[in-house]
């Protein structure tokens, strides 16, 4: 199974209800009523949690309104920033369709993000991240043709199709283009931090630019603290997240002793 489906069915609230659920009526047939009860009144705590708290959407608008999000500082016309990468969020192939509707809500999202920052500081370069379902079209091209739908021209638009995941993105990014010039990293508004966590890791000095935020204000009015079933979707987008950064820790440990082929200098530590 791929593993991005593994973490999506993980952080997926329900799955997290009915397995303890579950685990809670395994332990009463093994007679541990203790535990078992213990166990039932998680799962609905954590239900409740979930679905009529505001703490789902509280910790979702921490990582949304980070600090990070700086790009609006960035001067029109900058001679400092050469190149803007948009990162992937998924696509379908189907070919009947147009490149603006075979990408998904949030690419699309983030690709109009990564046009209205390319014609504000006039980048050298668009390039757009997404990789390919075999022979069957790759998200990158599809977020090209609506780029160039945006009147990007075609020769500033160069695409990534290596990357399966952020760490790769940004590691194929590093392996074409180096780290002597800055870049701005474009991408949904909760996902800013995790790539600022791997691009330091990577010794990449990034800008960040936020696309498709989830908490909005409306009429002086936020959603971010109306109970509902949308408080399941923005407790997957928070765990997705952590688990990412956690994850992202993990693998730079694993690999504290590997060069860099392009310098021959180590990944950089916390």
């Amino acid at each position: 199974m791929n593993t991005k489906v593994i973490i999506h069915f993980l952080t997926n609230p329900i799955i997290g209800v009915l397995f303890l659920t579950i685990l809670s009526w395994v332990l009463f047939r093994l007679k541990l009523e203790l535990i078992g009860q213990l166990s039932w009144m998680l799962s609905g705590l954590y239900l409740f949690f979930v679905l009529f708290s505001p703490l789902p959407s509280y910790l979702l608008l921490k990582l949304e309104k980070s600090e990070l999000i700086l790009v609006e500082r960035v001067k029109e016309n900058s001679t400092d920033f050469n190149n803007i990468l948009v990162f992937a969020a998924g696509f379908t192939n189907d070919t009947s369709l147009h490149a603006n509707s075979q990408l998904s809500e949030t690419m699309l999202q983030r690709v109009v993000e990564g046009v209205r920052v390319y014609h504000k500081i006039g980048a050298k370069k668009l390039i757009l991240s997404g990789p390919c379902k075999d022979e069957r079209g790759c998200q990158a091209e599809a977020a090209a043709e609506v780029a160039r739908s945006l009147r990007v021209p075609t020769e500033n638009i160069a695409i990534i199709t290596a990357g399966h995941n952020t760490i790769e993105e940004l590691e194929a990014y590093l392996t074409e283009y180096g780290n002597e010039s800055k870049l701005i990293a474009v991408s949904s508004a909760r996902h800013l931090q995790r790539i600022k966590l791997i691009a330091d890791y990577l010794g990449l000095e990034v800008e960040l630019s936020a696309s498709d935020y989830e908490i909005k204000r409306e009429n002086d009015r936020s959603n971010s603290f109306e109970p509902g079933f949308k408080g399941i979707g923005y407790t997957e987008m928070f765990l997705h997240e952590w688990l990412g950064m956690w994850y992202t820790r993990w693998y730079f440990f694993k690999r504290r002793e590997t060069k860099r082929p392009e310098t021959g200098e180590g990944f950089r530590f916390y």
